[in-house]
């Protein structure tokens, strides 16, 4: 027996607002089917003008709480990730936990777009595998409406507002149990295809290159995680990969030649919401019984940076 980083429990939070495909198109030049067949995207939430990434992410760190009956004072480890955060200190962590009225955790906050997820869980897993933390809070929250140009037609269709979270917490187990494998890699010299403007901090993206580096680097990352395991894709009960692009998740299922059924689809519902996407999928497949305890799963990410990475998670 060891220490390992078991799963307890997910969820997410959308805001009210709901800004379907045919409200876009009264505000940039675009349509329903234009969007539906480059993207998959049927509608994105948005968060209200009051309402930034910290509320988001107290929002779905008091359902988690509260859903799940965790004791907050057990959560010794608070992790956020966003890229939409409205103020540059205190952490989202640290407002996180005040919210919360929390005074034992460690806070953390990281800023790694929609790879965030899977860095902060695998930085997570590393402080409760190493034994001094036990119980671990992962949120990813992110307001994208805020840096989302309304006028650019090829970028704004494509992001919506939204939270996620899981926790984790510190148990004996075997090899097999809770986090399993992750890996995770970056190279700053794709920078330039996926980043925000400096003169006025809107999401720029090219978008042939993104599918490009998302479809391979997501198709390796899964070859990577079964070789590194001596599982076959027969072995997964579901791939969750970040929700950005309906034809990404299709073109990855393509290269694994698995069924469509394998591969995690939300992003019709909510968009891409950063960060947040893989929780939020991995939260609906729960609640759908497509992911049932003891099933594997693969939880994978291609963001901006470039960074990308990929866990072995038995649920």
């Amino acid at each position: 027996m060891r220490i390992v980083s078991n799963f307890i429990a997910s969820s997410y939070y959308l805001p009210q607002k709901i800004l379907n495909n045919h409200d876009l198109s009264k505000i940039v030049d675009t349509s329903n089917e234009w969007i539906l067949q480059r993207t998959g995207i049927l509608q994105r939430h948005i968060a209200a003008e009051n309402e930034n990434a910290c509320d988001l992410a107290i929002k779905v760190a008091k359902n988690i709480i509260k859903n799940n009956d965790i004791n907050f004072k057990d959560i010794d480890l608070i992790i956020t990730s966003t890229t939409t955060h409205n103020q540059s200190f205190p952490s989202v962590s640290c407002i996180v936990q005040e919210a919360i009225d929390n005074q034992k955790a460690l806070c953390l906050s990281i800023q790694e777009a929609c790879s965030g997820f899977i860095y902060g869980v695998t930085i997570a897993d590393k402080f409760l595998r190493s034994g001094s933390h036990k119980v671990a809070l992962v949120i990813a929250a992110e307001k994208m409406s805020s840096i989302v140009d309304w006028q650019d037609r090829n970028t704004c269709v494509l992001f919506g507002d939204g939270a996620g979270a899981a926790i984790f917490k510190a148990e004996n187990g075997t090899e097999k149990d809770g986090i399993i494998d992750s890996i995770g890699f970056a190279d700053g010299r794709l920078g330039n295809i996926l980043n925000t403007t400096v003169a006025n901090n809107k999401v720029a993206m090219n978008g042939k290159e993104v599918f490009k580096y998302a479809v391979n680097y997501m198709t390796d990352l899964v070859n990577q995680i079964l070789e590194r395991n001596n599982l076959k894709i027969d072995d997964i009960k579901m791939i969750v990969p970040h929700q950005a692009n309906a034809r990404i998740l299709t073109a990855v299922a393509k290269n694994l030649k698995c069924s469509d059924d394998k591969i995690a689809n939300t992003v019709a519902d909510h968009a891409n919401t950063s960060s947040a996407t893989i929780p939020m999928a991995l939260t609906k497949m729960i609640e759908l019984g497509k992911i049932s305890k003891g099933d594997l799963v693969i939880l994978e990410s291609v963001g901006a940076g470039l960074t990308w990475g990929a866990i072995l998670l038995r649920i």
